[in-house]
């Protein structure tokens, strides 16, 4: 199987998760000579921090095409999450230290490996996978912008009649709902086009 993307990329992703997986395994070891107590649900998150960055940078060593990419995304999505809910459990400091810009770091780092991954799935047919994605990012702009409009008008919601906001709740309810369908919908095609596209330079297939 071709390789899943350019080797600079490949390698740029590999020590990424290098990285993270030793800050994993520092964050361990913080969180267990932590004073008064060990900090045990953060702990939980590191572990599972450390077991994601394990399974990526082997994936990279390996070379195992398509499914490294897959690999890497769901990587980011664990570092992200366990970083945060890992700060969160502690308090955002273990001992002296602020863990604040290490999770904003972590984050970052993790967000890099996504993009990574999604351009080795997504570059493969980027005139399919584009249109697919400008569609998923305006139905998100458009979600983001009816947010924002409901909270700057939460005043003027305020002063209505319970029934009016009832109905006014239960519209923007099902408009929420419907664009965030439609962007995740627009997506996952998006990513689907990609997987089911040969890498470039790939031979043409044989049968």
């Amino acid at each position: 199987m071709q390789d899943w993307c350019p080797t600079i990329l490949r390698r740029t992703a590999t020590a990424i998760s290098a990285l993270l997986l030793l800050s994993a395994v520092g964050g361990i070891i913080l969180t267990v000579v932590n004073t008064p107590k060990p900090a045990w649900f953060a702990l939980s998150f590191e572990v599972a921090i450390l077991g994601a960055t394990a399974v990526g940078l082997a994936a990279g060593l390996r070379r195992t095409g398509r499914c490294t990419a897959m690999a890497y995304a769901c990587v980011a999505g664990v570092v992200m999450a366990g970083s945060f809910l890992s700060g969160l459990s502690a308090h955002w400091t273990l001992g002296s230290l602020d863990l604040r810009l290490i999770v904003i770091a972590r984050i970052a780092a993790a967000g890099v490996l996504a993009l990574i991954a999604a351009w080795a799935i997504l570059g493969r047919a980027p005139t399919r996978t584009v249109p697919m994605l400008a569609r998923a990012g305006a139905a998100g702009v458009v979600a983001s912008g009816l947010l924002v409009g409901v909270w700057l008008l939460r005043a003027q919601f305020a002063g209505m009649s319970e029934v009016v906001r009832f109905v006014l709740g239960v519209v923007v309810f099902l408009i929420l709902t419907g664009l965030v369908a439609a962007a995740v919908d627009r997506l996952i095609r998006a990513f689907e086009i990609g997987v089911e596209s040969p890498p470039p330079g790939a031979p043409p297939a044989t049968r």
